[in-house]
């Protein structure tokens, strides 16, 4: 077991990455500068004897030393996976880590060797690329909406316009309405959902305009081509009650 851990000692010293190795009782036999740094030790030597309790991770303990029992336990490495480390300084970073099952000349494991990378900026990298694609799914999104919207003014504002041309010429078809108000309700509510209380609004501002401008013209003017029944409502009220 000596010769296998002078041997690590000998290769990982000097690895660029964080290097750590333990027993199967997740004690320290050693790691390198970078680890040791990382965990508040002055030399990597410090650290043999301790355990994740004694480091400056000591928070996020009880997860690494349940990884070391699983891959000790299985024989089987636990690769490239991301998780929080708390180092010296008190920062909180992102790392990936890999542990592998530590064995002697004979194969049989005596413990566990780790490393880690600091993805950390890596991490806020990606973060930022999924924040400018989602702002630019909501900007297309918005372009959309908007585009739809303008469409359904258009169709308003030329029923009304048409409406007030029958209506000073004393040929005004109440029905023309229906499309006014059906576009005011798609504007009103472009994703056919439930309307909140705010889309209601222009749903009715434009009724009671419409209902208000009838109600203020002769009645020939507004009346369709045939009476309406006893029972049945003029447009005008037709309207001015849905809002």
């Amino acid at each position: 077991m000596d010769a296998a851990l002078k041997r690590i000692r000998h290769v990982l010293v000097e690895e660029p990455e964080f290097v750590f190795w333990k027993t199967l009782e997740s004690v320290y036999l050693g790691c390198n500068a970078l680890c040791a740094k990382d965990g508040g030790f002055t030399t990597p030597e410090a650290i043999i004897g301790l355990t994740d309790n004694d480091a400056a991770w000591r928070e996020r303990a009880s997860f690494f030393r349940a990884d070391d029992a699983a891959v000790i336990e299985t024989g089987e490495p636990k690769l490239n996976y991301e998780e929080l480390l708390i180092t010296a300084t008190g920062q909180e970073v992102w790392i990936r880590t890999s542990k592998r099952p530590l064995r002697d000349a004979e194969g049989s494991i005596i413990g566990v060797l780790g490393s880690y990378e600091d993805i950390t900026e890596q991490k806020k990298t990606q973060e930022q690329l999924h924040h400018a694609q989602r702002m630019d799914a909501i900007g297309q999104l918005a372009g959309g909406v908007a585009h739809d919207f303008n469409n359904l003014l258009v169709v308003i504002i030329s029923h009304a316009e048409q409406l007030d041309e029958e209506i000073r010429s004393g040929k005004a078809d109440p029905e023309r309405t229906v499309e006014i108000l059906s576009a005011a309700d798609r504007a009103a509510d472009p994703t056919d959902h439930e309307p909140c209380r705010d889309q209601e609004a222009p749903r009715a501002q434009v009724r009671r305009a419409v209902a208000q401008h009838l109600r203020h013209r002769p009645t020939e003017a507004v009346l369709p081509a045939r009476s309406p029944g006893r029972d049945e409502p003029c447009p005008a009220d037709r309207y001015e009650d849905r809002g």
